[in-house]
């Protein structure tokens, strides 16, 4: 097992989880997917993975700028 701060996260890891997630979505808005337009509850599903990943990615990305901005958080 490693530790790694959290600092050293890339700041380009957030670039292949927000692609991820925006490609299932334009596929599940398409006129060609089963709900042409609207995300249907299959696709919704089949897409969790990915928004899952964009959305940690982002939030790794909130905590870094709140860390920065008000430093760490201490324990009492």
């Amino acid at each position: 097992m490693t530790s790694v701060p959290i600092e050293a996260i890339c700041d380009t890891d957030v670039l292949p989880a927000m692609t991820g997630a925006t490609h299932r979505l334009v596929l599940a808005t398409s006129e060609k997917s089963p709900g042409r337009q609207k995300i249907t509850d299959e696709e919704l599903f089949g897409a969790e993975a990915e928004i899952q990943a964009a959305f940690d990615a982002l939030g790794a990305l909130l905590g870094r700028i709140n860390t920065k901005r008000n430093g760490p958080v201490r324990a009492v």
